[in-house]
């Protein structure tokens, strides 16, 4: 079966259309697999908005009530953000489809989780909203591209619609995390999703159904709608007595989940290093050799896309074979554990700065943070390690609280507090979060945006700020921070500035 499953490598090449308008970007996404036919990917005609003819935004739009739109599906409500049903609800669909799928990647991590959580948020469906569901999909390839497939999985699932695109997605996040065969039991069970012949003979092999298999090729290469690549692949893998062996697999000009799968399949897997983040979650199953694991979950916790008990779980479970790299960070971070273990404090003083060290390498502080801070806490440490446990302590979640007991820079206390403005302060990072903190008002385009109940938007805009405040432009930090606690995140306000201070990497 590995062997058939791989003669599909190359069938998913091929571009599928999507539904998107044109000068209307549905997704960033270019590596979904073509999983569902042409025909049915361009969906119901009946159903598409009209064309543009203009370039000048419509003066009005109406959304037909009785029309069904995944937009305002999601997984919990924005009240868990304090935020209103609302908060999506007066902005035009277009415009947030391009908005999110334009956001770059967050590097200050509660800004990563403070996206996905906006991405999963149940709330009234955007002005203009349409039954094809575009800012629906646009929220599930930000995720795809965050590298966050749980939450992407789970927000598809969350909708009773049977698309041809939903099921794209759900049929690229099966595959990504080894549950593929659950997506295959759908088509067989009266989908209405018509897949492409790539995806029928796929999951005709997982289901055993080799005949079929053979027959589905059979009739490409009859309708002469196979390529002679394509054609020479299937052959080999439904009889590889026929196999020269001389000859080498044609590189893939396009890497999809189902390519990646299939290639994976007959022993010849491809690296997950250049690839999209979320084909890392691949190397986390089992079946990979533990560095394989070891670096995908790196590269996943550098992008806050790993849960903290997988990540502790894959480097403190097993003993490291060598040194140098990554088998370093995995001695410093065993050790910590070790210490831990021993509820000693002098083991526990003298581990944690190799430990730290290692995150920090990793570029994963605060994820480090979060799954220590607690324990380290309860030790009396000093000097070096004592600095250390209380960054963690500000890094972590319930940085706010108390720490008056604690041997830390009175700033940063302050800025956790969320009155950085009563603690002198020179440096210019630090200038601009006390500003944010003494009365700076948010840009006039993004008050705009809160005049007009644009808080979704907002927020995206603070977001997006974070990136150029990163790259130097501390006025933008500013106002992110600014914006951010105009809406009434004060929490996360207070965490992204103590991330902006306090992570060397950002």
């Amino acid at each position: 079966m590995r062997q058939l499953l791989s003669a599909l490598c190359f069938l998913a090449i091929a571009p599928t259309a999507l539904f998107a308008q044109a000068n209307e970007p549905l997704s960033v996404i270019d590596w979904l697999s073509d999983s569902v036919t042409d025909e049915q990917a361009l969906g119901d005609r009946g159903l598409e908005p009209p064309t543009a003819t203009s370039a000048r935004p419509p003066d009005v739009l109406v959304t037909q009530l009785d029309m069904p739109t995944p937009d305002a599906v999601g997984l919990f409500s924005s009240a868990t953000l304090g935020l209103p049903n609302s908060m999506w609800s007066l902005s035009e669909e277009t415009s947030l489809v391009e908005l999110v799928s334009d956001l770059p990647d967050p590097k200050i991590p509660v800004l990563q989780d403070l996206l996905v959580t906006l991405l999963l948020i149940q709330s009234d469906p955007p002005f203009g909203a349409t039954p094809q569901g575009r800012f629906f999909l646009s929220r599930v390839d930000k995720l795809l591209e965050l590298g966050r497939l749980e939450e992407a999985g789970a927000l598809l699932d969350a909708t009773d619609l049977n698309t041809p695109e939903i099921f794209r997605r759900q049929f690229d996040v099966s595959l990504l995390t080894g549950t593929e065969d659950k997506a295959c039991r759908s088509l067989s069970q009266g989908s209405k999703v018509a897949p492409s012949y790539a995806a029928r003979i796929y999951c005709l092999a997982r289901e055993g159904d080799w005949p079929a298999a053979a027959l589905t090729l059979n009739t490409r290469r009859a309708l002469g709608d196979i390529s002679d690549d394509d054609d020479l692949l299937f052959s080999l893998f439904l009889d590889p007595e026929i196999f020269d062996h001389s000859l080498e697999l044609p590189e893939p000009d396009r890497v999809t989940p189902l390519i990646f799968r299939i290639r994976e399949a007959v022993g010849e897997s491809l690296s997950t290093v250049e690839l999209p983040l979320a084909f890392a979650h691949a190397d986390l199953r089992s079946i990979n050799g533990w560095k394989t694991q070891l670096d995908a979950a790196e590269r996943l916790a550098r992008n806050g896309a790993i849960e903290p008990n997988v990540m502790k779980a894959l480097f403190t479970t097993r003993r490291p074979s060598a040194s140098g790299g990554v088998w370093d960070k995995v001695a410093a971070l065993q050790a910590l554990q070790a210490a831990l273990d021993s509820e000693r404090t002098d083991a526990v003083g003298a581990a944690l700065p190799s430990a730290f060290e290692s995150a920090k390498e990793m570029g994963a502080e605060a994820l480090f943070s979060e799954i220590y801070s607690n324990e380290v806490s309860e030790y009396d440490l000093t000097g070096e390690a004592a600095e250390i446990a209380a960054t963690m302590m500000l890094l972590s979640p319930g940085s706010e609280l108390d720490m008056s007991g604690v041997n830390v820079d009175p700033f940063l206390v302050a800025v956790a507090q969320g009155r950085p403005q009563e603690v002198r302060a020179t440096e210019p990072r630090r200038l601009a979060i006390q500003a944010a903190f003494n009365g700076a008002t948010p840009p006039q385009s993004v008050q705009t945006l809160l005049d007009d109940g644009r808080t979704g938007e907002a927020i995206l805009e603070a977001i997006h700020l974070t990136e150029g405040g990163l790259d130097g432009d501390l006025n933008a930090m500013r106002d992110a921070i600014t914006i951010l606690r105009a809406v009434g995140l004060e929490d996360i306000a207070r965490k992204a500035s103590l991330q902006f201070l306090l992570m060397e990497r950002l």
